[in-house]
């Protein structure tokens, strides 16, 4: 099975090979043959295609940043199950993470977009996780130059329950 998200580039590195053009049932035929590939990107908004036959990437590895790209990632029947506890698991269960709205581009640190199915991946934190509210996580993230977003474990982009 696979979970489309729109809005979302697989960001660069990781790839599998070199960028191809071909339909998006063949990216899934290709990466589905594939045990290291998670997932895979386009850049466009149409989920059916990328934009004027433009090439897909393949990737052993899925994490979101905002852009006019769609990415799909493999889910598993067994995700549940073979995902990694706590916050690095994050993605592979499903659960929502949020971001300003693009982490390569300065933006406004009151631009806030939340993807649902995505997780920042380990290693990136600043200081412990601590429990909040999602709105004062926007303004202590905001109030953090280092701050590129926050992810939580839940299914609700409102915060966890």
């Amino acid at each position: 099975d696979w979970k489309a998200f729109e809005g979302c580039a697989i960001p660069a590195g990781s790839d599998i090979g070199e960028a191809e053009s071909m339909t998006v049932e063949e990216a899934k035929r290709r990466c589905a043959a594939d045990s290291t590939c998670e997932g895979f990107t386009f850049e466009g908004t149409d989920p059916q295609g990328p934009a004027s036959g433009g090439p897909i990437n393949l990737k052993a590895s899925f994490d979101c940043v905002d852009a006019d790209w769609v990415s799909y990632r493999k889910v598993r029947a067994d995700s549940e199950d073979s995902c990694p506890a706590g916050p690095e698991g994050a993605a592979c269960r499903g659960e929502p993470a949020l971001a300003p709205a693009s982490s390569q581009v300065a933006a406004p640190r009151h631009d806030w977009k939340a993807f649902e199915g995505c997780a920042i991946p380990a290693g990136s934190d600043i200081g412990e996780a601590e429990f909040m509210t999602v709105e004062e996580a926007k303004r202590r993230c905001a109030a953090d130059s280092t701050c590129k977003g926050f992810t939580f474990e839940g299914t609700d982009p409102q915060g966890p329950l």
